[in-house]
């Protein structure tokens, strides 16, 4: 996806702001618009990172969780709300953004997707969905 669809663009004719994917769904987030401040969200970049656009999320992956959109725009990544990147590889990934990510990699000999899906199953079906992190964390480690 390209950084644009990404995070929004400015008609230089119209002079309008013209949200992307990421820009449209985090202030519905915020604004609580269907009461999402009571639930967790997990916003997926599923596929290889791109640079481009990899580099812009710095400022909402470090303690600042703060994203600057080019229209002057700054939208805060709320507490209940985690990225996750799920990739081949990080070969684009600059050391900036890696060091700000925390990851895991698995070989599919040893943990099969299945398991973790599983896993996930069990969890959605025991924790609340408005259980803050440590309730779920305690149901992790009652099950292990």
């Amino acid at each position: 996806m390209h950084k644009d669809a990404l995070y929004g663009t400015l008609d230089q004719t119209a002079h309008e702001w013209q949200d992307g994917l990421f820009t449209h769904i985090l202030p519905k987030i915020i604004d609580n618009v269907r009461g999402e401040s009571g639930k967790r969200h997990w916003i997926i970049f599923d596929g290889d990172v791109d640079p481009e656009w990899l580099e812009n999320l710095n400022s909402v992956l470090d303690d600042n969780k703060l994203l600057t959109l080019p229209n002057g725009e700054r939208l805060n990544l709320p507490p209940n709300v985690r990225i996750i990147f799920e990739g081949e590889h990080v070969k684009y990934a600059t050391l900036a953004t890696a060091s700000r990510c925390g990851m895991s990699w698995f070989s599919e000999d040893v943990v099969q997707p299945s398991m973790v899906y599983r896993h996930y199953l069990c969890t959605l079906s025991t924790v609340a969905l408005d259980a803050g992190d440590e309730e779920a964390d305690q149901h992790a480690q009652r099950t292990e």
